[in-house]
């Protein structure tokens, strides 16, 4: 049976998916194709997502201890997220033109994991 929990578990992984492919198949010079210097955002986005995945999996069996691991996670992302995002886009603004690509990759990467933050800790406090 599946909770709303790990039907937000899994939208989160399908979501760090997107991110982490925009990351590296699109680079700031406005070219669809490989972007070697994004390869490390796909890592990790694939690895997030598929630790929610397994997270969501679980609570699909029954475990309500994944809904907190899911906070965690999607907290984790959110911190990091948050800081490279406003690094970039004080880069940005400082007039470093070609800082707005890894801004925006950032930034919709923040947006993912505090929907999925808040989603997930209100799920947790129904506990």
């Amino acid at each position: 049976m599946k909770t709303k929990s790990s039907t937000i578990l899994y939208s989160y992984a399908i979501m760090l998916l997107v991110v982490g492919l925009f990351s590296a198949f699109y680079n700031s010079h406005h070219q669809l194709g490989w972007n070697p210097s994004g390869k490390s955002g796909l890592i990790v986005c694939g690895i997030g997502a598929a630790l929610a995945a397994v997270f969501a999996a679980l609570g699909d069996k029954g475990m309500r201890w994944t809904v907190w691991a899911g906070v965690v996670l999607s907290f984790l992302f959110l911190c990091v997220t948050g800081k490279n995002s406003f690094l970039a886009l004080r880069a940005y603004s400082d007039g470093e033109g070609e800082m707005w690509f890894r801004a925006a990759v950032f930034s919709l990467g923040f947006l993912v994991s505090l929907r999925a933050f808040v989603m997930l800790g209100i799920q947790a406090r129904r506990l």
